[in-house]
């Protein structure tokens, strides 16, 4: 039996044992899974009948878009079946232990033409597949619906998150905007331009007459000039 261990932060959610083949019911493949992967722990057979070993892999449950049960039906194994048991009647007359061998691997052949398959698609649309008896597909259904339960859990979290990011981005950009607004309000309003007066031509001093000219040179400016003499008579 595979033995499937979490983390001790992982909370397991479900796990199942279910048989990969109808004649080898002793053989178990292991699903299971947790609050953050989904693990599983397959046993391959060959021809149904076969062990050939166990393949353990596992995915993110951030990583997986969805899970899906199948059934198919192998046209490869109803081949190998009717061949199988031609050689095992063609095997009768000479020997009953080779005819019996052959036919009983026949009859596996033939029990496992129908098989559940449990899909995983990731993100990236890459699939991987898990082939169970089809006697065992009702318990594979019950597991697949709880991962799916848990997927939606996980995406409705995932939405809700990127969501509140887009919120908090947009209250930062209005913040960053009013925040602005309020710092070019509170600049003081710049001074006035000084009022520059119109520059105006000067009126030019009056040119003194020729008296006065003659006062300022004789240094009195005040006195009269003496009048010219007389002609005597």
């Amino acid at each position: 039996m595979a033995h499937i261990t979490f983390a001790p932060g992982e909370r397991e959610l479900d796990r199942t044992e279910l048989s990969p083949s109808v004649l080898l019911f002793w053989i178990k493949t292991t699903l299971a899974v947790s609050s953050t992967r989904l693990v599983w722990d397959k046993a391959n057979t060959l021809f149904g009948l076969i062990p050939l070993g166990h393949d353990e892999e596992t995915t993110p449950l951030s990583n997986t878009a969805s899970v899906s049960v199948n059934t198919r039906f192998h046209v490869g194994r109803l081949v190998w079946g009717l061949i199988l048991l031609i050689v095992s009647l063609a095997a009768f007359p000479n020997s009953w232990f080779v005819g019996l061998l052959f036919l009983v691997l026949a009859a596996a052949a033939f029990a496992n033409l129908m098989s559940a398959t449990f899909v995983v698609t990731n993100n990236g649309g890459g699939r991987q597949e898990v082939r169970v008896s089809i006697l065992e597909k009702s318990k594979l259904q019950s597991f697949a619906n709880k991962v799916k339960h848990q997927l939606f859990a996980d995406h409705a979290a995932l939405r809700h998150s990127e969501q509140m990011d887009v919120h908090q981005a947009q209250l930062y950009v209005q913040q960053a905007q009013l925040n602005a607004h309020l710092a070019q309000n509170q600049q003081p309003p710049a001074p006035p331009a000084p009022h520059v007066q119109p520059l105006t031509p000067s009126t030019p001093a009056a040119i003194p007459q020729a008296e006065d000219q003659r006062q300022v040179e004789s240094g009195n400016p005040t006195a009269p000039l003496p009048e010219p003499p007389q002609p005597n008579a």
